[in-house]
């Protein structure tokens, strides 16, 4: 977990201790039910390949980024294999750190404004419901197509891939943002181990991105957790629980979070009570002895 340390000391190990909360913040859908539908039965025709699930378990590790406000602190450190979203994939590529993959799951066409310099060298992992704009981005390059599963409708998604997928495409859940969804996708592909940076869940000051973003500004709040105040919002709220879901579930995988920010400061901190309570709990068995 990142904090205020010297990378690479700043990386540490989360290892999830409590189930996700059951309250989520309500927050307006990107794109109505109806029409993520009817987008993902167009998309279901592309003649494009689709990402295919690798049952052969990697053993090194993958660098997930994504493109929070950490992200200008810890780029330097990021190793491949690398997996990029948003606008992470321009601020690496320009700094000549080339992705293997880019994942794009939103729906909303601003997306392509993050796909300005397309390298032949990336594989694009694109969700079959995202805008036509990102496909045409990406004309010439390589694509590998998913579908996402999102509720409440995933029962309508596996029916709708089922009937209009001639491949088969793989459906793949996973939490309410991109930088969550490329967990899932890395998984798809076979990794367990994730450097995951710059997923903050929360925003410096007016920064709420590591550069431009093309995106309408988020509502901000400001919360107090574990000593520190963090400006937030309600959608990156939900991703911090997605997150600590997602790694509460994801048997057998190990999940390195760099950066300082919300998430990483509240399982930093997590961990700690728990390690204390293991302590406190050896000492009275021992006592007891």
């Amino acid at each position: 977990m990142g904090y205020s340390m010297p990378m690479p000391q700043g990386k540490q190990q989360y290892e999830p201790q409590t189930p996700l909360p059951p309250d989520y913040f309500p927050t307006e859908k990107s794109l109505d039910d109806d029409e993520r539908l009817e987008r993902m039965r167009r998309n279901c025709a592309l003649d494009l390949p689709r990402l295919k699930i690798q049952n052969q378990a990697e053993k090194t590790p993958i660098s997930v980024v994504c493109y929070g406000p950490s992200l200008v602190d810890t780029w330097q450190h990021i190793t491949h294999p690398v997996m990029t979203c948003s606008g992470a994939h321009d601020f690496l590529i320009e700094r000549g750190i080339v992705p293997n993959w880019h994942v794009e799951y939103d729906p909303r066409p601003h997306k392509a404004k993050f796909l300005q310099r397309p390298h032949p060298e990336v594989t694009y992992c694109i969700s079959s419901a995202c805008a036509p704009e990102v496909f045409s981005a990406l004309r010439g390059h390589k694509v590998l197509m998913w579908h996402a599963a999102d509720e409440p409708i995933v029962n309508q998604i596996h029916a709708l891939v089922r009937k209009h997928d001639a491949q088969g495409g793989v459906i793949l859940g996973g939490g309410s943002n991109v930088g969550l969804r490329c967990l899932s996708v890395a998984y798809a592909l076979g990794w367990r181990v994730f450097n995951v940076h710059a997923l903050d869940c929360s925003y410096r000051g007016a920064q709420q991105w590591a550069g431009e973003h093309h995106g309408k500004p988020h509502y901000v709040m400001e919360i107090e957790t574990y000593g520190r105040v963090f400006h937030t919002s309600d959608v990156m709220m939900n991703a911090a629980m997605d997150f600590k879901e997602i790694t509460r579930i994801a048997l057998g995988c190990t999940f390195h979070l760099w950066g300082d920010g919300m998430l990483q400061h509240i399982l930093k901190s997590e961990q700690a009570e728990a390690e204390e309570q293991q302590r406190i709990a050896a000492a009275a068995r021992t006592a007891v002895v």
